[in-house]
């Protein structure tokens, strides 16, 4: 990989689509997220990164998080308990497990860094009824800890019952390349 030091430098990340919003669902049209976000170092190029990738383990990782939203006309007391719409909001993610190749010092065994790739968003409608939904998610600037990438994802999820807004909100995880998820706020 042309380092040559003990360690890699972990006080930058890259991510290829950081702060880029992707429309994923909108009136019961998902769209997929196109291009896919990753957590590699800063410094690093495409051809270290295909290296790493071409010469590494990996794992693959999920979150899914149901929510639902319920009309809220109080005077139908029938539309409240029938007219519901329900989804998860999903990501899928790839740990490369990667160590150095060429590590200098034969009588330790080289550091081993959890990277992300392949990480995308999505929504999965289980239930409309007679509500609209808009999502759309974006992926932020990945972090080191420990030798382990941390990428944060954020969706921003509208709910409608035709032109009355019901929910506003930005949902916000925090994925790692050990499998680990946490939400945000």
């Amino acid at each position: 990989m042309g380092d040559s030091g003990v360690s890699l430098d972990l006080s930058h990340g890259f991510n290829r689509v950081v702060d880029s919003w992707f429309e994923l669902f909108k009136s019961e049209v998902s769209t997929p997220n196109a291009t896919p976000a990753c957590a590699y170092p800063g410094g690093w190029t495409e051809s270290q990164i295909d290296e790493a990738r071409n010469n590494s383990q990996s794992t693959w990782w999920s979150l899914r998080w149901n929510q639902s939203q319920r009309a809220t006309d109080s005077m139908w007391a029938t539309r409240y308990a029938l007219v519901k719409i329900e989804w998860d909001l999903k990501v899928q993610w790839q740990t490369v497990i990667w160590s150095k190749a060429d590590y200098e010092h034969p009588d330790e065994e080289p550091p081993v860094y959890d990277f992300i790739d392949n990480a995308v968003a999505s929504v999965e409608l289980l239930d409309s009824g007679s509500l609209s939904l808009t999502v759309h998610a974006a992926f932020g600037h990945p972090t080191f800890t420990d030798k382990v990438a941390q990428l944060p994802v954020y969706f921003k999820v509208q709910c409608y019952d035709g032109d009355t807004p019901l929910r506003d909100e930005l949902r916000s995880f925090l994925i790692t390349g050990d499998g680990e998820r946490q939400r945000l706020g």
